[in-house]
């Protein structure tokens, strides 16, 4: 058999079927994109009277240079009935400083002290549990120190939930990007989040896989938050609010995704550095710390957007313009611009970077090699003052060897799940006090 007969059709069948997998992923991304909400869509609550009080919550640690444009954009909103839980969680800087400044001007916030890190506990998670335990609010709203909001932004919120019937309510902000390794970076989140799955499955099935949340703004009913024990079952989980929205899907809740990029705003990392450093502390956490799903991103993200991109630029400098070496390539490339397009239109991110879009693919893929590394070596990686070490799975944080920092303990194993019984007590005193009062 002649194989030169043979080595065009295989070609051409993995080509097409390339081009295929990437339609349906613009396909599925256009759909998402039409049918995610806009928090804009919902109005504030008419009146002052009857309207739930909103506690929102924000865990800081070493946040001097974006806590108090946060903190002032909530104490200034147009909706009435709201508190403002800031816990410092061992700030090195001025954080505390700045929030006790900001709440003597504002009798609605209220500067609390975190507690010591306990075991079996990553330093996130047990921040919220204990603004959880503190919060008298019928809805609780989890943000970002990083975040700051447009003054009606609470209230549409408590619509959004209300109208909804929601019991989790999870917005994606806009997010500012100066450097370009922001820019490179930043939008594959959101393609990496409204591409593969359909939005109305995500919203309406009970399946745990099919949960995503924004920690950056995540909103619970007070019941729901109550029923699901806080963030105890995500105790020792980096990517806690992932982990939150499976445990919402697993206790019955319905989660609602909205875009809110006229509402919120963020700047997560503000240099290349910190965003690799930041990604990668969630890349391999997002794969359940698993090697097959993560080897299976590495080789995908490859061939459907690496690849093509380097068949063009290849075949066109030698002028090779075959249909499997360059124009179906072509086509490919084509499809993933479209995707970034997309995303780039909607989240307001500069339509010119859609071009970049293997290049940012790759950076991505680079960040999850760093973070299977760094998860994998015995010392792990370093975030904000604490270290978190490999332990054979999910990890909780420890202090770097020879320090001295006060109120963070070293972790035991944190693949347990669960922090010691201890923890329990403390976690349900808490409650039935906050309850009590």
């Amino acid at each position: 058999m002649d194989n030169r007969r043979i080595r065009p059709t295989v070609a051409t069948i993995y080509q097409s079927g390339i081009l295929i997998l990437l339609l349906g992923l613009l396909v599925n991304l256009s759909r998402n994109l039409r049918l995610l909400r806009k928090l804009e869509e919902f109005d504030q609550p008419a009146g002052e009277a009857d309207v739930p009080l909103v506690s929102v919550l924000i865990p800081a640690r070493n946040e001097e240079r974006c806590i108090e444009r946060c903190v002032r954009s909530l104490a200034t909103q147009d909706y009435p009935n709201i508190e403002i839980l800031v816990l410092d969680d061992q700030s090195h800087d001025r954080t505390p400083e700045i929030v006790a400044a900001i709440a003597r001007e504002h009798p609605s916030v209220r500067l609390l002290q975190g507690s010591p890190l306990p075991d079996g506990w990553v330093g996130k998670p047990w921040a919220c549990q204990q603004l959880g335990c503190e919060a008298l609010g019928d809805l609780l709203l989890f943000v970002d120190a990083d975040t700051w909001f447009a003054p009606e932004a609470i209230g549409r919120m408590v619509t959004a939930m209300s109208e909804s019937g929601a019991d989790v309510v999870s917005a994606i902000p806009w997010e500012e990007t100066v450097t370009y390794g922001e820019r490179l970076a930043i939008p594959t989140v959101h393609i990496a989040f409204l591409s593969p799955v359909p939005l109305d499955w995500i919203e309406r099935h009970s399946n745990p896989d099919l949960a995503i949340a924004i920690g950056q703004f995540l909103g619970f009913t007070r019941e729901i938050y109550e029923r699901i024990g806080g963030h105890e079952l995500v105790a020792d989980r980096i990517l806690d609010d992932l982990g939150i929205a499976r445990v919402v899907k697993r206790h019955g809740g319905r989660i609602l995704i909205v875009s809110a990029v006229e509402s919120v705003g963020c700047r997560m990392y503000q240099s290349w550095d910190e965003v690799r450093r930041g990604f990668a502390k969630n890349a391999f956490a997002l794969h359940n710390e698993r090697m097959a799903p993560a080897a299976l991103t590495e080789i995908s993200g490859v061939m459907l957007f690496v690849v093509p991109a380097a068949l063009v630029a290849v075949n066109g400098f030698r002028r090779r313009f075959t249909v499997n070496g360059f124009w179906l390539p072509v086509l490919q490339y084509a499809i993933a611009v479209a995707c970034r397009f997309q995303v780039n239109r909607r989240f307001r991110f500069p339509l010119i970077d859609s071009l970049t879009m293997p290049a940012s693919i790759s950076a991505q893929l680079y960040i999850l090699a760093n973070s299977i590394w760094w998860r994998r070596h015995p010392d792990g990686y370093h975030w904000k003052g604490r270290n978190y070490p490999q332990t054979g799975g999910r990890s909780g944080p420890c202090l770097p060897s020879g320090s001295s920092e006060p109120g963070d303990k070293q972790t035991g194993d944190g693949a347990n799940g669960r922090a010691e019984d201890v923890n329990h007590v403390i976690v349900h005193e808490a409650r039935t006090l906050t309850r009590d009062r």
